[in-house]
Formats: C-alpha cells, structure tokens, sequence
C-alpha cells in the first residue's frame, strides 16, 4: 500500500511540474508574439488579444506566480555590442520609419541596464534623415549613453509621426518596448532626452504620459510647442512628477533665454520640477562638453520613483489620464474647485514663420508641406514650389531663407520668388501682426486631483472629477487589510484588495514594464455630481 501511495505522489509531482512547464511555455509565446524581430517590428503585430491573455491569466496557478515570471525574465547576451543598428518600424499609420539602437559594449544580460531614449529636432519636416546610423552616431547624447554603458534609443519621426502626435508618441513607447522585451532593462532607469523639438517633445511626455520615465533633459525647446502643434491640453503642475534638467542660450534664434526664463519661471511656480541653466550661445548644442557631465550626474541622482506618496495630476483627455498609480477616466464638465488653479502663460507672437515644411533640394528651398491658416497658405504657396528668392534675398539654401527673415518684422512686405512648373512665380504679401497666444491649448475642461497614500488610506482631493482607478502594486499596501479611499471628505472604497491575473497581464502587455505592475485596479465612480 505504501508503494502505491509513493508511486502515485510521484505522479501527481510530476503532473505538476509538467503543468507548471505548459502555463509558463504559453505564457513566453504570448509575450514574445509580435516581438520576435526586433529589427522590422510592426505595431499591428504587436497588438495583444484579450482572448490569449484571459486564457494565459487563467491557467498561472496564482498572482505570485504570474508576477515572478514577468519580473525575472530571461534574456541572452547579443552578439553584436558597442555598434549603432539600424531598425525599421511600422507603425499605427501603417508607415515604416528607421530607428537606431545603441547596445552598449558592456552590457551583460544578467544585470539590468539603463537606457536613454534621444528625440531629434526638426521632427515636423516632411522628410525623413538620409542616414539615421550617421546622425545617431555624430549626437552628443551617444556620447553620453556610451561613457555611462547605457543603452540609447533614437526613434525617426516626420511630419504625421511628431513627438506630440498620436502616431510619433506611440512609436517611442513601442520602440522602447522592443528594447525592453529584448534586453534587461532597468526600467526605473529609462531618461528621454532630446534637443529642439527633440526637448519641445520632452516637456509634453512630462505633462501627459510620464511613466515610462525617471527623467527628462531638455535643451533649448518650448513647453508649449506639444500644446499647440499637437493640439493637445497640457498641464505644468504635472511636471512636479518627472524631473527636468533644462537649458536655454541667450542667442537662441528660436527660443532665447530672455523669453523662456518667463514660461520655466511660470512652471517652477506651478510646481513644475525643473533644474535650469542659462547659458551662452545659439541655437546649437555646442555646449555638450561642459553640460554633459552635469548631466549624467542628474539623471544619476534621479531613477524612477513607481510609487510615490502624493501625485498631482491634472488632464482634459482621458488619453492621457494616468500618473503612476493613480489614473483619471471621466472629466465633469462642471466648474472648477477653488483650488484649481489655471497655470498658463500670454506670449507675443513676434516670430516670422512662412509656414511649411521643408524637403532637400540642389537649389533653393523645396516646399514639402503646406500649413493650414498660415501665412504660407495666405500667399499661395505650393507643395513641390522652389523657393529662390525671399525679401530680395536670394535663396540657395534654408540658411539664406532664415537671412531673408531676420530682415522684417512682424506686419512688413515679405515677398517671395518661386520655381513652379520650371517658371518664376512672385508671391507677394504682407506678414500677419504680432498676437497675443497663450502657451498651452484650453479648448476643454480639465479635472485636476491631489493623491496622498498613508498605509492602508488613499485621500483623494478632486476637482471636475468623475471617474478614476487606483491601480495596486505589489508590496505598496496590506493586503490582509482593507483599502480605504476617501474622496473629497467621502469613504468611496472601503474592501480588501483582490489580485487581478488579466489585468496584470494586460497592462504588462502594454507597457513591458516588470517594476511598475500593478496586480489589481480599484475604478472609483463619483456620479455626476
């Protein structure tokens, strides 16, 4: 009797092993799917079905299980470490853009790694770059990345793939996942960088979509040009929850400091957590090898804080809602709790812009695109015109363009000469006057929220809210305790945490991130009160 009873304990262990085997096997095919190649990945390859994740959620024998397996994920050592790749990516639009991936030469796939992500300026010209590895491999910002054996990341947009536009967004983020899936990555280690429009696109990931980060270094852009190239509602204090390293130069042709000292002054005031340099010089990141090494020694000093005691988070698209553990998912449109404040900012438009984009040509300056409600558009300028002369300047290049500029203000003539259809054309007009604008977009209502955690309490202070989760992480409460969350002086959670395995999964899908994964969402709805 004994012998049986061994005999089929035995079976039963090996039963259970076997078992444990398959829902791990299922497990690494449904998170490798799409990810398999990294150098020509797809957006539509790497969408997840519910379907899978339900099934794979339902065979992990608990929550423990599950999260053990996606956060101590096996990775193998490349081949091929301490070169520039070149990738190429699909994304949401279809379309496929480079990007370039650094591995540094002395990562080990056993210990994790930062990574800096690098957002080029000039991201609305229709054009891609002519050679990614080349502009990649000449950044400042890879000189960085390889002195600190960090990997870096440098996505390619255009005009319809920005950094502030639904397109461009969702490539950074997909192309980071990539990295993430493939390689050990720290993921409370992950900076965005960027200069120009590059810096410009850091701000707005600060103020709408900032977990994926621990910091952000921004060098001579404009918080506000997210806003209203993207058309989207930003917000300053949101900035309190990333840290921005940021610069301006005095002779900055774009964004001089005497300018930009007033909207980083208005953010810092809003609670914006920004450390800031003034310095000498242009539009041109020609102080990289002084401000390099401050730098390095900021975002040093600041890796990702994934469960913060206090978040405040303001939103006016639900798109973007999520801060960390908290998230909100209706907006009232209601008045505005006396507490919330408007943090924005007045600026004279005295800038001249044509309004278009700008493709390479032998001669003169080729029109890609042309902007709507523009001055380029008021003039009858024409997608594949020429531009030769502008203000009797004669134009051969973009920098002649910008001398022809420099030589009017707001309100005076500016005509210019074009080549179309192989004829001289003169387009004349006079340039709009200058106009008062303010720096972030406010076509909708925002509900703002301060979150402050103690223990097993949540206390919500809302304004315009409606909806929101709290989404749990491991180790962040009790759970043989109830949560109690209170919103506006009400008990509207009072329950014990219950671990969700599909949600954990779900959201790892999303985000590849094996730190900030939460095992459970708590959705809170006010009414419309």
């Amino acid at each position: 009797m004994k012998r049986l009873i061994t005999a089929l304990s035995v079976f039963l262990l090996i039963s259970s092993v076997v078992a444990a085997s398959d829902w791990q096997q299922n497990l690494q095919k449904l998170v490798k799917k799409g990810f398999e190649n990294v150098a020509s990945a797809t957006a539509a390859d790497m969408a997840f079905d519910m379907s899978e994740i339900e099934k794979t959620a339902a065979e992990a024998p608990s929550w423990q299980d599950l999260s053990n397996q996606l956060q101590n994920r096996e990775y193998t050592q490349p081949e091929n470490r301490g070169k520039l790749e070149l990738h190429n990516f699909a994304g949401k639009d279809g379309k496929v853009r480079p990007w370039v991936l650094y591995v540094p030469e002395t990562y080990w796939h056993k210990r994790p790694t930062p990574a800096l992500i690098v957002l080029h300026g000039g991201v609305s010209r229709a054009e891609l770059s002519d050679d990614p590895v080349e502009w990649a491999s000449g950044s400042a910002f890879l000189t960085l990345a390889r002195q600190n054996g960090w990997f870096a990341v440098f996505p390619f947009g255009q005009d319809g793939a920005t950094w502030w536009d639904d397109v461009g967004m969702s490539n950074i983020r997909s192309q980071l996942q990539l990295v993430k899936e493939t390689f050990n990555i720290d993921d409370d280690r992950v900076y965005l960088a960027g200069f120009s429009d590059g810096a410009s696109g850091g701000f707005l990931h600060a103020m709408v979509a900032p977990d994926d980060f621990a910091a952000i270094v921004a060098l001579n852009g404009h918080m506000g040009v997210g806003s209203l190239d993207g058309k989207l509602p930003t917000y300053a204090p949101n900035m309190t929850n990333t840290p921005i390293y940021a610069v301006t130069t005095d002779k900055d042709g774009l964004y001089p400091t005497a300018i930009m000292n007033s909207v980083i002054k208005m953010a810092q005031t809003a609670g914006a957590s920004i450390f800031y340099r003034q310095l000498a010089g242009t539009h041109s990141f020609d102080y990289a090898d002084t401000e390099l090494p401050l730098i390095e020694r900021f975002l040093d000093c600041h890796p990702r804080e994934i469960m913060p005691t206090k978040i405040f988070w303001e939103t006016g698209d639900t798109r973007f809602g999520r801060c960390r553990w908290l998230q909100v998912t209706k907006v009232l449109p209601i008045e505005p709790a006396e507490w919330h404040i408007d943090h924005n900012l007045a600026m004279m438009s005295d800038r001249i812009t044509v309004g278009f984009m700008p493709e390479t040509a032998s001669a003169g300056v080729k029109v890609g695109k042309v902007i709507e409600e523009t001055y380029a558009q008021k003039i009858g300028l024409q997608t594949g015109d020429i531009i030769v002369k502008a203000n009797n300047v004669v134009v051969k290049d973009s920098d002649d363009l910008d001398t022809a500029k420099a030589g009017v203000k707001r309100g005076d003539q500016f005509d210019i000469t074009v080549i179309r259809d192989e004829k001289a054309v003169e387009l004349k007009g006079t340039l709009p006057d200058p106009e008062l604008f303010y720096i972030f977009k406010r076509e909708v209502p925002s509900a703002a929220v301060i979150a402050s955690l103690s223990g097993n309490n949540i206390t919500i202070k809302g304004s315009r809210l409606g909806r929101f989760n709290i989404l749990i992480t491991a180790g962040q409460f009790n759970l043989a305790e109830k949560l109690v969350i209170t919103c506006d002086g009400n008990t509207v959670y009072n329950d014990f945490i219950k671990p969700d395995k599909e949600f954990m999964l779900e959201n790892y899908l999303a985000n590849r991130d094996r730190k900030l994964l939460p095992i459970a969402k708590i959705a809170v709805d006010l009414g419309a009160k």
